[in-house]
Protein backbone atom coordinates (compact mmCIF):
# COMPACT_ATOMS: atom_id res chain seq x y z
CA UNK A 1 0.00 0.00 0.00
CA UNK A 2 1.45 3.32 -1.06
CA UNK A 3 0.43 6.56 0.59
CA UNK A 4 0.33 9.77 -1.35
CA UNK A 5 0.06 12.76 0.93
CA UNK A 6 -1.53 16.03 -0.10
CA UNK A 7 -0.23 16.92 -3.54
CA UNK A 8 1.17 14.57 -6.13
CA UNK A 9 4.87 13.78 -5.88
CA UNK A 10 7.51 12.61 -8.31
CA UNK A 11 7.85 9.31 -6.44
CA UNK A 12 4.17 8.52 -6.78
CA UNK A 13 2.79 10.01 -10.00
CA UNK A 14 -0.93 10.25 -10.44
CA UNK A 15 -2.66 7.51 -12.36
CA UNK A 16 -5.18 8.02 -15.16
CA UNK A 17 -8.74 8.10 -13.91
CA UNK A 18 -9.84 4.43 -13.86
CA UNK A 19 -13.42 5.27 -14.88
CA UNK A 20 -12.55 7.30 -17.96
CA UNK A 21 -14.21 4.76 -20.26
CA UNK A 22 -17.66 3.21 -20.31
CA UNK A 23 -18.48 3.97 -16.68
CA UNK A 24 -17.85 7.72 -17.00
CA UNK A 25 -21.49 8.35 -17.98
CA UNK A 26 -23.71 8.88 -14.91
CA UNK A 27 -26.72 7.54 -16.83
CA UNK A 28 -24.82 4.39 -17.72
CA UNK A 29 -24.03 3.96 -14.04
CA UNK A 30 -27.63 4.47 -12.94
CA UNK A 31 -28.90 2.10 -15.62
CA UNK A 32 -26.42 -0.56 -14.57
CA UNK A 33 -27.34 -0.19 -10.92
CA UNK A 34 -31.04 -0.37 -11.80
CA UNK A 35 -30.38 -3.66 -13.61
CA UNK A 36 -28.56 -5.00 -10.54
CA UNK A 37 -31.48 -4.03 -8.28
CA UNK A 38 -33.89 -5.67 -10.75
CA UNK A 39 -31.80 -8.83 -10.51
CA UNK A 40 -31.99 -8.65 -6.71
CA UNK A 41 -35.78 -8.35 -6.83
CA UNK A 42 -35.98 -11.29 -9.25
CA UNK A 43 -33.83 -13.45 -6.99
CA UNK A 44 -35.82 -12.34 -3.94
CA UNK A 45 -39.06 -13.32 -5.66
CA UNK A 46 -37.64 -16.68 -6.77
CA UNK A 47 -36.32 -17.47 -3.28
CA UNK A 48 -39.70 -16.67 -1.73
CA UNK A 49 -41.48 -18.87 -4.27
CA UNK A 50 -39.10 -21.78 -3.68
CA UNK A 51 -39.23 -21.53 0.10
CA UNK A 52 -43.01 -21.01 0.21
CA UNK A 53 -43.42 -24.48 -1.30
CA UNK A 54 -41.38 -26.12 1.44
CA UNK A 55 -42.63 -27.93 4.50
CA UNK A 56 -42.55 -25.54 7.51
CA UNK A 57 -40.53 -28.18 9.39
CA UNK A 58 -37.63 -27.53 6.99
CA UNK A 59 -37.17 -23.95 8.18
CA UNK A 60 -34.45 -23.12 10.67
CA UNK A 61 -35.48 -21.25 13.80
CA UNK A 62 -32.55 -18.91 14.49
CA UNK A 63 -33.91 -17.49 17.72
CA UNK A 64 -31.25 -16.52 20.28
CA UNK A 65 -31.54 -15.01 23.78
CA UNK A 66 -30.64 -11.66 22.23
CA UNK A 67 -33.89 -11.73 20.25
CA UNK A 68 -35.90 -12.01 23.47
CA UNK A 69 -34.30 -8.78 24.72
CA UNK A 70 -35.29 -6.82 21.61
CA UNK A 71 -38.78 -5.29 21.87
CA UNK A 72 -41.26 -5.11 19.04
CA UNK A 73 -41.56 -1.43 18.11
CA UNK A 74 -44.24 -1.17 15.48
CA UNK A 75 -43.49 2.47 14.67
CA UNK A 76 -39.96 1.46 13.62
CA UNK A 77 -41.52 0.00 10.46
CA UNK A 78 -41.30 3.57 9.09
CA UNK A 79 -37.52 3.32 9.45
CA UNK A 80 -37.51 -0.23 8.09
CA UNK A 81 -39.33 0.69 4.88
CA UNK A 82 -37.30 3.88 4.56
CA UNK A 83 -34.45 1.38 4.14
CA UNK A 84 -35.82 0.46 0.71
CA UNK A 85 -35.47 4.08 -0.37
CA UNK A 86 -32.02 4.31 1.21
CA UNK A 87 -30.62 1.23 -0.49
CA UNK A 88 -32.03 2.10 -3.93
CA UNK A 89 -32.18 5.92 -4.18
CA UNK A 90 -29.24 6.71 -1.92
CA UNK A 91 -27.25 3.73 -3.19
CA UNK A 92 -27.77 4.89 -6.77
CA UNK A 93 -26.76 8.46 -5.88
CA UNK A 94 -23.57 7.23 -4.20
CA UNK A 95 -22.62 5.05 -7.16
CA UNK A 96 -23.33 7.87 -9.60
CA UNK A 97 -20.87 10.10 -7.70
CA UNK A 98 -18.25 7.42 -6.99
CA UNK A 99 -14.99 8.68 -8.47
CA UNK A 100 -13.33 5.31 -8.95
CA UNK A 101 -14.01 1.62 -8.70
CA UNK A 102 -17.57 1.67 -10.10
CA UNK A 103 -17.13 -1.51 -12.12
CA UNK A 104 -15.69 -3.28 -9.10
CA UNK A 105 -18.57 -1.96 -6.97
CA UNK A 106 -21.04 -3.56 -9.38
CA UNK A 107 -19.19 -6.86 -9.05
CA UNK A 108 -19.40 -6.51 -5.27
CA UNK A 109 -23.15 -5.91 -5.46
CA UNK A 110 -23.68 -8.81 -7.86
CA UNK A 111 -21.64 -11.22 -5.77
CA UNK A 112 -23.41 -10.16 -2.59
CA UNK A 113 -26.87 -10.54 -4.12
CA UNK A 114 -26.17 -13.95 -5.67
CA UNK A 115 -24.46 -15.36 -2.57
CA UNK A 116 -27.23 -14.01 -0.34
CA UNK A 117 -29.93 -15.61 -2.49
CA UNK A 118 -28.07 -18.92 -2.53
CA UNK A 119 -27.84 -18.97 1.27
CA UNK A 120 -31.55 -18.16 1.57
CA UNK A 121 -32.39 -21.23 -0.50
CA UNK A 122 -29.80 -23.57 1.05
CA UNK A 123 -30.60 -22.50 4.63
CA UNK A 124 -34.30 -21.58 4.71
CA UNK A 125 -34.96 -19.68 7.91
CA UNK A 126 -38.14 -18.52 9.58
CA UNK A 127 -38.91 -14.92 10.51
CA UNK A 128 -39.81 -13.78 14.05
CA UNK A 129 -42.94 -11.98 12.91
CA UNK A 130 -44.98 -10.28 15.66
CA UNK A 131 -48.33 -11.69 16.74
CA UNK A 132 -49.97 -8.40 15.81
CA UNK A 133 -48.65 -6.15 13.06
CA UNK A 134 -48.38 -2.39 13.30
CA UNK A 135 -50.76 -0.97 10.68
CA UNK A 136 -48.03 -0.01 8.20
CA UNK A 137 -46.23 -3.32 8.52
CA UNK A 138 -49.50 -5.22 8.19
CA UNK A 139 -50.44 -3.27 5.07
CA UNK A 140 -47.13 -4.03 3.38
CA UNK A 141 -47.37 -7.72 4.27
CA UNK A 142 -50.85 -7.94 2.78
CA UNK A 143 -49.65 -6.36 -0.46
CA UNK A 144 -46.24 -7.99 -0.86
CA UNK A 145 -44.57 -11.39 -1.06
CA UNK A 146 -44.51 -13.45 2.17
CA UNK A 147 -41.13 -13.21 3.96
CA UNK A 148 -39.35 -16.48 3.19
CA UNK A 149 -35.97 -14.92 2.34
CA UNK A 150 -34.45 -14.22 5.73
CA UNK A 151 -30.87 -15.47 6.17
CA UNK A 152 -28.94 -13.30 5.49
CA UNK A 153 -30.93 -10.08 5.71
CA UNK A 154 -30.43 -8.43 2.33
CA UNK A 155 -32.12 -5.36 3.80
CA UNK A 156 -29.07 -5.01 6.03
CA UNK A 157 -26.54 -6.05 3.39
CA UNK A 158 -27.69 -3.60 0.70
CA UNK A 159 -28.05 -0.77 3.21
CA UNK A 160 -24.63 -1.20 4.79
CA UNK A 161 -22.78 -1.57 1.48
CA UNK A 162 -24.30 1.71 0.27
CA UNK A 163 -23.27 3.33 3.57
CA UNK A 164 -19.71 2.05 3.22
CA UNK A 165 -19.34 3.39 -0.32
CA UNK A 166 -20.85 6.71 0.78
CA UNK A 167 -17.83 7.26 3.03
CA UNK A 168 -15.77 7.73 -0.14
CA UNK A 169 -18.23 10.15 -1.77
CA UNK A 170 -19.44 12.53 0.94
CA UNK A 171 -17.08 15.42 1.60
CA UNK A 172 -18.34 16.67 4.95
CA UNK A 173 -18.03 14.76 8.21
CA UNK A 174 -21.63 15.55 9.28
CA UNK A 175 -22.93 14.12 6.01
CA UNK A 176 -20.90 10.93 6.47
CA UNK A 177 -22.19 10.61 10.03
CA UNK A 178 -25.80 11.16 8.90
CA UNK A 179 -25.51 8.49 6.20
CA UNK A 180 -23.93 6.01 8.61
CA UNK A 181 -26.39 6.64 11.45
CA UNK A 182 -29.30 6.19 9.03
CA UNK A 183 -27.87 2.84 7.93
CA UNK A 184 -27.42 1.72 11.55
CA UNK A 185 -31.01 2.69 12.41
CA UNK A 186 -32.30 0.77 9.40
CA UNK A 187 -30.30 -2.27 10.50
CA UNK A 188 -31.72 -2.03 14.04
CA UNK A 189 -35.24 -1.69 12.63
CA UNK A 190 -34.98 -5.12 10.99
CA UNK A 191 -34.90 -6.46 14.57
CA UNK A 192 -37.41 -4.13 16.25
CA UNK A 193 -40.01 -4.81 13.53
CA UNK A 194 -39.40 -8.55 14.08
CA UNK A 195 -38.80 -9.00 10.36
CA UNK A 196 -35.47 -10.69 11.13
CA UNK A 197 -33.67 -12.55 13.86
CA UNK A 198 -30.41 -11.17 15.24
CA UNK A 199 -28.46 -13.85 13.34
CA UNK A 200 -30.03 -12.69 10.04
CA UNK A 201 -28.85 -9.12 10.64
CA UNK A 202 -25.34 -10.21 11.61
CA UNK A 203 -25.11 -12.38 8.48
CA UNK A 204 -26.25 -9.43 6.33
CA UNK A 205 -23.67 -7.19 7.95
CA UNK A 206 -20.94 -9.78 7.34
CA UNK A 207 -21.98 -10.14 3.70
CA UNK A 208 -21.85 -6.36 3.21
CA UNK A 209 -18.44 -6.26 4.93
CA UNK A 210 -17.03 -8.88 2.57
CA UNK A 211 -18.44 -7.07 -0.48
CA UNK A 212 -17.03 -3.74 0.72
CA UNK A 213 -13.63 -5.31 1.42
CA UNK A 214 -13.62 -6.76 -2.10
CA UNK A 215 -14.38 -3.34 -3.60
CA UNK A 216 -11.81 -1.55 -1.48
CA UNK A 217 -9.18 -4.17 -2.19
CA UNK A 218 -9.01 -3.27 -5.86
CA UNK A 219 -10.14 0.34 -6.11
CA UNK A 220 -8.12 3.52 -5.88
CA UNK A 221 -9.73 4.75 -2.71
CA UNK A 222 -9.90 8.28 -1.38
CA UNK A 223 -11.90 9.38 1.62
CA UNK A 224 -12.67 13.10 1.48
CA UNK A 225 -10.48 15.09 3.81
CA UNK A 226 -7.91 12.32 4.15
CA UNK A 227 -4.81 11.09 2.35
CA UNK A 228 -5.21 8.92 -0.70
CA UNK A 229 -4.31 5.25 -0.59
CA UNK A 230 -3.66 3.14 -3.64
CA UNK A 231 -4.96 -0.33 -2.88
CA UNK A 232 -4.69 -3.55 -4.76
Amino acid sequence: MTEISGVESAEAPSRPHPEAGAWSSPWMRLGTFAAVIALHLSIYSAVNSINAARDPAQFWNLFTPIDSWIPHLGWSSFIYYFGDLYMVAWGGTVLKRLECGFGRAMKAYLGMIIVGGAFQVLIPASAPLPEEFYWLQGLVHRLSIPPYANLPSMHVALTMLAAGLALHVLKSRPARWLSTVAAVLITISTLTTKEHFFVDAVAGLALAGIAYAYWRGGAEVERPGRHRFLLG
